[in-house]
């Protein structure tokens, strides 16, 4: 049906060009759909759940870095108080 439309269409149709659209029509046709389209729906959930992880990664990083900063800033508070006034003594 294509190569009848394309020859009717065109002044000076050339037959390898039409022996290479109908080639790519009959591949195209052997393509299942719904393979496709589950193939689709499992690129689009691998990478939802690709980022998720990303992203839960990057917050689980940033939350154990705050309480460690947060650990070290209170016992470097809690630590006893040096005099080092000179003339303290005197």
């Amino acid at each position: 049906m294509t190569t009848a439309v394309l020859r009717a269409v065109s002044s000076d149709p050339s037959t390898e060009r039409l022996a290479r659209i109908d080639e790519i029509t009959t591949a195209a046709r052997r393509v299942p759909f719904g393979l496709t389209v589950l193939l689709w729906v499992a690129a689009v959930l691998y990478g939802l759940g690709y980022g998720a992880a990303k992203l839960f990664s990057a917050v689980w990083f940033a939350l154990v870095w705050i309480a460690i900063a947060v650990r070290l800033g209170w016992t470097e508070a809690r630590k006893p108080k040096i005099n080092t006034d000179s003339d303290a003594g005197a």
